[in-house]
């Protein structure tokens, strides 16, 4: 009998829980699930906070195991009326349907007399032993396994202004209901995306002015809801045959495969990319990419996936990650009465007596009482701490563009020497670096699949698998 750990309970490892009870042969093994109790199931993405939090998808797009499940669940189980589909809800309701389904999965176990714990602790080690792994939490040993998920989610503990453990400074802004601001304060929010707007109406009743803080000034596309579209160009298919014909990817190639999917549509790609309101038909054609986007991404040389971080991926990162048009017309109305403003350049934030003081050049400086990192997720493995074990054992390797070098056909980790680590699987954030696109729920239940289906590699061995 075969023992599976999952380390971290989020979305993605639920769904790696849920696609190992689906397999024909799982009678015969033991599955113990590692998390702390206030993430279990929700992760920190959909965890219970402020009701302004919204899904920046409509209940429509939103599943687990398959598209309408979640509809399904919430006519059953939360709404009083009949449910507008395309309606953005707010996330801890999507966090419950998990909960949900992890007490479908543990009842599944127990009908076919599969052996599922679930340990409420967090993993500090993973250390290999005789073909076993030996999972270790801050509570001590506990116990041995023949494979290991490594389902960590994500993580913001980066600093981008150097103010850990100042008073007033708030390293993450989840959860919003925790931080502490009274009416006569006022706070600046390093970020000015999908979370600052989350954190800015969550806070706009309780503090006295908002500032959000970034560098290049970008605010995320609102987006009214969704079509069903289905890919008709920028397809896997599509983009073989090019890699086929031309032995190589390159960008120009994949934005002119981009173009050409907007025209079969009906729009234009330039009009998408210059205006603010996109429009529902472009923004679902991105949303029906996803699982494209990160397989066409793994087909460009080092080259190319440096060229386009360098001059596309900030705007791509705005144009693809919207906010959901109901808290963007209130975030429109903070900025109309001047209690949210928008600060943009080469920043700097100084602490004081009291306070931060915020300069930019050539610019009059703003005093704030507050200061709340919301940045956005670090790519950076070093910010895991069981991640940053891993590489001191010389177990992981960072990628060059983010996360673990990992073989992109079965997600198995590879150690500092390019060879595959038997047992071990990565999915989701630590895998930015070889899927690039994995903040969505359709990578992220693809790729849960795919590890739980793919092969393990049993032995140690040089992957050709890997993007080199």
């Amino acid at each position: 009998m075969k023992s599976y750990a999952i380390i971290g309970g989020g979305f993605t490892g639920i769904s790696v829980l849920a696609q190992l009870l689906d397999q024909p042969d799982s009678k015969h093994i033991s599955i113990t699930l590692f998390d702390t109790p206030e993430k279990l199931a929700v992760g920190t993405a959909f965890a219970e906070d402020v009701r302004t939090n919204l899904l920046n998808r409509p209940v429509n797009t939103m599943y687990f195991r398959e598209q309408g499940d979640f509809g399904v669940w919430l006519e059953k189980t939360i709404s009083s009326k009949p449910l507008a589909l395309d309606a953005f809800i707010p996330r801890s309701h999507f966090g419950q349907f998990l909960c949900y389904q992890l007490r479908q999965c543990q009842q599944l176990a127990a009908q076919r007399g599969i052996r599922l714990r679930i340990v409420p602790q967090r993993v500090v080690d993973l250390l290999p032993q005789d073909q076993l792994f030996q999972i270790v939490t801050g509570e001590g040993g506990n116990g041995h396994y023949n494979r290991c998920f490594l389902c960590l989610g994500t993580t913001t503990c980066h600093d981008p202004y150097g103010l850990i453990n100042q008073a007033g400074y708030y390293d993450t802004v989840w959860p919003v209901n925790r931080i502490e601001i009274n009416n006569n304060e006022s706070v600046a929010i390093i970020g000015s995306r999908l979370s600052a707007h989350d954190a800015a109406i969550a806070l706009a009743s309780r503090c006295r002015k908002i500032y959000f803080i970034s560098r290049k000034g970008m605010l995320p596309r609102k987006v009214s809801g969704y079509q069903n579209i289905i890919p008709q160009v920028f397809t896997q298919m599509e983009i073989k045959r090019l890699s086929a014909t031309y032995g190589k990817i390159t960008i120009a190639q994949l934005f002119r495969l981009l173009r050409q999917e907007f025209a079969a549509n009906n729009c234009s790609l330039s009009q998408f990319i210059q205006h603010s309101d996109p429009g529902i038909t472009a923004m679902s054609i991105l949303l029906a990419l996803n699982n494209n986007i990160s397989y066409a991404w793994r087909q460009l040389n080092e080259q190319q996936k440096q060229r386009f971080i360098l001059r596309w991926q900030a705007r791509w990162q705005q144009l693809r990650i919207p906010i959901a048009s109901p808290n963007a017309q209130k975030v429109e109305e903070l900025f109309a009465c001047g209690q949210l403003e928008h600060l943009h350049g080469n920043i700097v934030i100084k602490p004081q007596a009291k306070g931060f003081k915020i300069s930019i050049p050539g610019s009059v400086s703003v005093l704030v009482d507050k200061v709340i990192n919301a940045s956005g997720i670090s790519s950076s493995p070093e910010n895991y701490p069981l991640v940053h074990r891993l590489m001191q054992q010389g177990i992981a390797a960072a990628h060059p563009f983010g996360g673990l070098k990992i073989c992109s056909d079965s997600l198995c980790l590879l150690n500092t020497e390019g060879i595959v680590v038997p047992g071990i699987k990565c999915i989701g954030q630590l895998t930015i670096g070889e899927y690039y696109a994995v903040g969505n729920i359709d990578v992220l239940h693809s790729q849960a699949r795919l590890a739980v289906e793919s092969r393990w590699h049993d032995t140690y061995s040089k992957m050709a698998c890997v993007g080199e």
